[in-house]
């Protein structure tokens, strides 16, 4: 058995943080799919906290060759300090011309930012007897730190990126299988520059989207904007030119809701919203009443299609009508109609589509 106590690591050539890879590293993200639909049914490869370690060990000072046990301890400070993670043995590791090589895997959450040094023991391959433990402490590089990104330890800003991928997978997904948002983009400059906070940009051919939004759930949302405030614009479809589509739908009706609605139901009451003797009604509307440049569409509407031939006609729509008494058309829209009065009860359909 040879003697520990000549045995030694070089320390000038004990990491060699260009030999620290990791070859099969992919997202950390759970099976399940991706957040667009594809009959590609591979799970990702899951990048693990485990790193290769090159250096060279030299006995009585010379190169070492034969078998050794290496013992491996991961410390917060150059001397002193607190261990890290677990401890870590590498038997009967060989040696040829001073070298050697392991694999190293200290546990998960060891690399947080924070400073690290490695003490590093050895003894004969193929013995129970003491391990010597050689000094100083080896600094840990930077490499294997490139596991911290795989905690979230943040990404550096500016950031871009590109690749090449076929088909319908991502370049980058991420997948939510909590309730709470899976993505979040917060724009916080006040300033009057009007850049978005997401911006999506389609330069290919083909008809494909800048941005997609798509819901696999009965009742769900593809896309959802929201106006939060008094005066702001939940959406907004711009074309390039007079023979560009600024906003196109296909395959579903067009659905008005909230409060107030551009679409709704007026109803004539004869003793609250007719004048010049019921042949006019005023319709009070949030989204109409003083917007002389709305377009209001109106047809018809009664439960029983029998009965539609009671409804007086033909009716117009006017806006900012006074005459005949009416005094309460002002600034407002009103449906009229020469020939007959309307009856109490009598339904119409209204769309507003604002101009402004």
């Amino acid at each position: 058995m040879r003697g520990t106590s000549l045995i030694t690591i070089a320390a000038g050539t004990v990491l060699l943080l260009s030999t620290v890879t990791i070859a099969t590293a992919g997202f950390d993200l759970p099976p399940g799919g991706a957040l667009v639909r594809s009959s590609d049914t591979s799970q990702p490869v899951v990048m693990g906290d485990s790193f290769t370690y090159q250096g060279r060990l030299t006995e009585g000072g010379g190169p070492a060759s034969g078998v050794y046990d290496l013992r491996f301890i991961l410390y917060d400070a150059e001397s002193g300090g607190t261990q890290v993670g677990s401890t870590v043995a590498v038997n009967d590791v060989a040696v040829a011309a001073g070298l050697f090589t392991v694999s190293l895997d200290f546990g998960t959450g060891v690399w947080n930012g924070d400073a690290r040094w490695m003490e590093i023991a050895v003894r004969p391959g193929a013995s129970s007897g003491t391990y010597t433990v050689l000094s100083p402490r080896q600094a840990v590089g930077s490499t294997p730190y490139a596991l911290y990104a795989k905690a979230a330890g943040g990404i550096a800003v500016p950031f871009s990126a590109n690749g090449s991928i076929d088909g319908p997978d991502e370049l980058f997904g991420i997948e939510q299988t909590g309730s709470g948002i899976g993505l979040k983009v917060d724009r916080g400059y006040t300033g009057a520059t009007p850049y978005p906070a997401i911006y999506g940009v389609n330069s290919g051919t083909g008809g494909a989207a800048g941005v997609q939004g798509e819901t696999l759930n009965s009742g769900g949302v593809g896309v959802a904007g929201y106006g939060a405030n008094s005066g702001s614009t939940a959406g907004r479809f711009i074309g390039w030119d007079e023979d560009s589509v600024a906003l196109e739908f296909g395959n579903g009706a067009l659905k008005a809701s909230g409060s107030p609605s551009p679409a709704f139901v007026w109803e004539v009451d004869t003793s609250g919203n007719t004048c010049n003797s019921d042949k006019v009604t005023v319709i009070d509307n949030a989204l109409a009443n003083a917007n002389e440049s709305a377009v209001l569409l109106v047809t018809p509407y009664d439960a029983s299609p029998a009965t539609l031939a009671s409804v007086p006609g033909p009716i117009s729509v006017a806006y900012n009508y006074t005459a005949g008494g009416c005094s309460g058309g002002a600034s407002k829209w009103v449906i009229f109609n020469e020939a007959a009065a309307f009856t109490d009860g009598q339904k119409f359909h209204v769309l507003v589509i604002d101009l402004d």
